[in-house]
Formats: structure tokens, sequence, C-alpha cells
């Protein structure tokens, strides 16, 4: 492996993670000889690391554009989940109580591989409320609730690893998004 130089915050080394760099370490001239990194695994002069090939990220491609007027059309809600309940002979899919302003709402959500029912009661979410009603497995889903894809670096793996992450707001059930 090759010793670097000019190591920055984000890069995987041979001793882990690096989270920041310090300031360089000086001669007896005062001329800059080495940084002192701290990674996941310690703190060592830069020279002491060697890099290992971080892999790349990958971004999902963007959407098609949508217009204005559809971007504004979608009516945005907080509602918070009274009951969840996993559908039966699934693995995927939860049906949600959701409390909204426009009342009461049944929405089935397919992040059951991810969460436990028990994830979203008693939690206000954000969901699409104008979505046109459709059974699935014989529910009535009038809604969907928000979440966010994240990316998270495994150094272990050397791999970005995608998941999902609920968004719970600290909103009252009359908010809208404008």
């Amino acid at each position: 492996m090759e010793t670097i130089t000019n190591i920055s915050n984000g890069d995987l080394t041979d001793k882990g993670l690096v989270k920041m760099v310090d300031n360089p370490w000086n001669d007896k001239d005062g001329n800059p000889v080495d940084r002192i990194v701290s990674t996941t695994g310690g703190t060592f002069r830069e020279t002491e690391l060697t890099i290992i090939e971080k892999a790349t990220k990958t971004i999902k491609p963007i959407k098609e554009p949508i217009d204005f007027n559809t971007v504004m059309s979608v009516d945005i809600r907080p509602g918070r989940v009274t009951l969840a309940k996993r559908v039966e002979k699934t693995d995927k899919l939860i049906h949600l109580n959701v409390k909204t302003s426009l009342g009461s709402k049944s929405v089935v959500t397919n992040l059951g591989e991810e969460f436990e029912p028990e994830a979203f009661v008693g939690k206000t979410f954000m969901f699409v409320v104008n979505m046109p009603p459709m059974k699935m497995r014989g529910i009535l889903s009038e809604a969907m609730i928000m979440a966010n894809e994240i990316t998270v670096f495994d150094p272990k793996e050397n791999k970005w690893n995608t998941a999902t992450k609920l968004m719970e707001v600290n909103l009252s059930l009359d908010s809208t998004i404008l």
C-alpha cells in the first residue's frame, strides 16, 4: 500500500475512517512536517496511514421533472398514527390508522421490512392525503406516509448502503405544507 499525504475528511485508511485533520507538526525551523489525523481507529501522523480506495457512491437518477402546478396540487399534512399492525401473510405491509386534520385515514405502507409496527404508533409523520384511495390486500389505503432514503458508508465493507428513515415531525395536526 502507498503512504498518503493530503488526507481529507471521509477518507478510508488502514487505521479507519478519517473524522478530522489537525494542524501540521513543525520541524525545528517551523516548516510543516506531518499532520495529526484522527480516525475511527485512533490518532496518527498522516505519514503513518495508508489509503484504502473508498467505494464510489452511486446516486439514483433524479425523477422526471414536474411542473409547478403539479407540485402545488400535492396536499401534504401531518398525521398521528394511532394504530399500526402488520398485514396478515405479508412481510412488507403495515396497516396504519392515522388521525389528520381531515379526520381519520386508513394507510397501508410497504415499510414493513425496515420497521416494526411499534415504530409508528403515537408518532406524527407527514402524509400525502389527496391520493386516490386504493385497496392493498383488501385494505383501503387513503394516504401515503413520507419517508426518506439515506446513504451511509460502511468502512468495514467499503461500500455505501441505503436505508429508509422515518421522518417524525413535531407539528400540530392542523398544519399544511404550502
